[in-house]
């Protein structure tokens, strides 16, 4: 017990002696203490944001999982799977994307790899709106596109892509002549697809 003290009293007497020293240690300790508790807490805040912006759209969903890993440039969605009115809507077994941070730097997008696997969509176009993963995309009529902006230099940007991988994705597409609330009485045309692997 008295060699903490001693430590404490050593430290406190460092603090008093170079105050900018001491001050600069402690704000780089808060610092370290703020991003370690927000790295930490990012998958859950993210996957507790998901599952609550779900339910505001009527769609009872679940989140495994979320992986990320910011040095290595990851990002994966593990077990996500929604439904709506009691049918399936989403079903992600993995979703990931990996990336490069380096060329960034260099306007360049470079994406290593994209992995969907378990992957289950469903989606349907009304006359007026767009049904994806039972999330409802309304088209506003009364939206006038914006004014043309005045011509300014821009950057290229450049994306790459080395590999995606698709496993057991299946996806249904219904399209509908008639508006979303007539949906009952309108004809309609599914497609629908089943990929086992492609890499």
């Amino acid at each position: 017990m008295s060699n903490v003290s001693e430590k404490f009293s050593s430290l406190r007497a460092l603090y008093r002696s170079h105050p900018w020293q001491g001050r600069l240690i402690l704000a780089t300790l808060i610092t370290v203490i703020v991003l370690v508790v927000i790295r930490i807490s990012m998958p859950y805040t993210i996957v507790y944001s998901a599952v609550y912006w779900l339910g505001q759209q009527g769609i009872a969903s679940e989140i495994e999982d979320i992986k990320i890993n910011v040095t290595e440039g990851t990002f994966a969605v593990i077990n996500a799977s929604g439904s709506k009115n009691g049918n399936t809507v989403f079903n992600i077994g993995k979703a990931s994307i990996d990336w490069k941070w380096r060329p960034l730097a260099s306007k360049n997008v470079h994406i290593k790899e994209v992995l969907l696997e378990d992957f289950d969509m469903q989606a349907a176009q009304y006359a007026d709106a767009m049904v994806i993963a039972g999330v409802t995309i309304r088209q506003d009529a009364s939206v006038e596109p914006p004014p043309p902006a005045a011509e300014k230099q821009t950057v290229a940007w450049s994306a790459g892509l080395d590999r995606i991988d698709l496993k057991d994705l299946a996806f249904c597409y219904q399209q509908f002549e008639n508006a979303i609330d007539d949906a009952e009485k309108s004809k309609r045309i599914d497609y629908y697809g089943n990929i086992g692997l492609i890499s």
